[in-house]
């Protein structure tokens, strides 16, 4: 258990760019975030969990898309627990998703940077 105002040293943000198209544009934004989350169990990536009674992982999405409207650029930052290259995360999440609901890009970015919403 990390203690509170402390960090570990392989702690790390990364931004993924993805998009949906096809019949995953029907989907909702909750529908997504419920994707992801499967996308990163099955794909073993260690995400940061918030301290408390009930532990959120650490994402952050950009502004959702309207349901029925493809989109082609629709951003996430997660905080990763492990020491692995963001090119080894798209393409391990890429395996666990659909080609028509993909990770285009990821880049890691650094903690202390703005945050996704001001970055857009």
């Amino acid at each position: 258990m990390q203690k509170k105002g402390k960090t570990p040293m392989n702690e790390r943000r990364i931004r993924l760019k993805f998009c949906r198209i096809r019949e995953f544009k029907y989907i909702s934004h909750l529908d997504v975030i419920r994707h992801f989350m499967m996308a990163l169990n099955r794909a073993n990536i260690n995400v940061k969990y918030s301290m408390g009674f009930n532990p959120n992982p650490k994402i952050n999405f950009s502004f959702p898309a309207p349901v029925g409207l493809a989109s082609f650029g629709e951003y996430m930052d997660m905080i990763i627990l492990s020491d692995y290259d963001p090119q080894e995360i798209k393409q391990s999440l890429n395996k666990c998703l659909s080609r028509f609901f993909c990770i285009t890009c990821a880049k890691e970015i650094g903690l202390k940077s703005v945050s996704l919403m001001q970055d857009i």
